[in-house]
């Protein structure tokens, strides 16, 4: 095989690879990738729509994430994958470890409850907000939207 043979032969096989970081409609930062949906389901849905996604629902991890994320949630509310499902009042992420840091909005969680028993165990980002203090807890029934996140593709090749 001549060089300019194996280069055409390799120059196909990249070719033929999924070279992209992040699939089609997700946006990359950091070492992650992010899907905002435009559609809304519950949480628990949600959390089953990102996983057959390949990922979960966000676990923002530190104040870049969630800079990130509030500049880029600007027409819905969504969810992200804290709750305190598990036990009232300890908020947890999907992978189930806590939260180094958190960014809940003035006087929240507050699991208020108004015409249901089970209160309010699931949280989101409030789109609204003006600050990077927007979490705000609500029923996980609600449908929203979500953000799902999962690691970048570094298989190439």
């Amino acid at each position: 095989m001549s060089f300019n043979g194996f280069i055409s032969d390799a120059a196909k096989v990249v070719s033929n690879q999924n070279c992209s970081i992040c699939p089609y409609g997700w946006l990359i930062h950091q070492t992650s990738c992010y899907y905002i949906s435009t559609d809304q389901m519950n949480w628990k849905d949600s959390q089953g729509d990102c996983a057959a996604k390949g990922g979960h629902l966000v676990i923002i991890t530190n104040e870049k994430e969630q800079i990130f994320l509030k500049e880029h949630v600007s027409k819905l509310d969504v969810w992200i994958g804290l709750s305190d499902l598990k036990e009232e009042g300890r908020w947890i992420w999907v992978d189930n470890t806590t939260p180094m840091k958190s960014y809940w909005g003035e006087g929240q969680p507050d699991d208020w409850k108004d015409n249901t028993l089970n209160g309010e165990d699931c949280a989101h980002i409030r789109h609204w907000a003006d600050s990077i203090y927007n979490w705000n807890d609500v029923p996980c029934d609600r449908s929203i939207g979500r953000v799902c996140e999962k690691e970048q593709n570094v298989d190439i090749f």
